[in-house]
């Protein structure tokens, strides 16, 4: 979300996560909750598109309420001319405080309204939010890695990147060569981050399978020849590797209290 900010960052967690009561149960539980909450978003926006079109102060709006919670939002435009979709960054202030998210989507430069069929682009990243705001671990531990050390948050991501992300493969002598010469804390905090990105993105890509579905069923569409399965990516092999190291690393950190 962010790499190599040189400067110690906060986060205002009244506008930028739900509430522990709204946010209660296991982790499946809430990521499961976050893909329910992205569908009934995408229900709710329907009657804000007029000529297939929706006011960003619309977009905005209607996230918020789905939400349930105030949380803080710039709705700003996508740099399409670098051809970018659209994409959600920490909201951080002048004063170096995480309040909310910035989501930059697709605006027609004419009438200064997001398209509808924007909407393939943006309910990944509105999913992402709903992870987010259900799962506070996500972005505190990024926070907290971002404020010890920049430089390897920059390393983990860049490594998440090479290593993790999609098809990539993750080796263990990779993960174990990466990890030599950190410190125990260190190890735990990358591993935590490794494993929360993991999650995120696997999470995302299971519901696109949903999203699609529910926009099949709602506009009488068919979305031919996608291709929805996720083995090739490993996820649960990846997943099971960072969770074997961080329970070695943590029995370690025992020991030498």
């Amino acid at each position: 979300m962010f790499c190599t900010i040189m400067i110690r960052l906060r986060i205002d967690k009244a506008a930028t996560f739900l509430p522990i009561s709204l946010s209660k149960g296991t982790l499946g539980q809430r990521l499961q909750k976050a893909k329910e909450l992205n569908l009934q978003f995408y229900d709710n926006l329907q009657d804000e598109f007029v000529k297939r079109e929706i006011k960003p102060s619309a977009f905005k709006r209607v996230l918020q309420e789905t939400s349930g919670a105030k949380i803080g939002l710039d709705i700003l435009e996508a740099d399409t001319a670098k051809g970018s979709q659209s994409t959600m960054n920490a909201r951080i202030m002048s004063n170096a405080k995480i309040k909310g998210f910035a989501f930059y989507l697709p605006i027609n430069f004419f009438t200064g309204k997001i398209p509808k069929n924007a909407q393939f682009s943006f309910l990944p990243e509105t999913q992402k939010f709903f992870n987010l705001i259900l799962n506070p671990k996500f972005l505190t531990r990024e926070v907290a890695l971002n404020n010890k050390n920049p430089y390897q948050l920059k390393e983990a991501h860049e490594f998440y990147s090479k290593n993790m992300e999609g098809l990539s493969v993750l080796k263990k002598e990779d993960l174990h060569k990466f990890l030599q010469n950190k410190k125990n804390e260190e190890k735990i905090n990358i591993l935590q981050y490794l494993r929360y990105s993991l999650f995120n993105e696997k999470t995302v890509k299971q519901a696109a399978h949903d999203i699609d579905k529910h926009i099949e069923k709602a506009e009488h569409l068919k979305f031919a020849n996608k291709n929805y399965d996720l083995a090739p990516c490993s996820y649960d092999e990846k997943l099971a590797m960072l969770n074997e190291t961080l329970t070695k690393t943590l029995k370690e950190a025992r020991i030498k209290k």
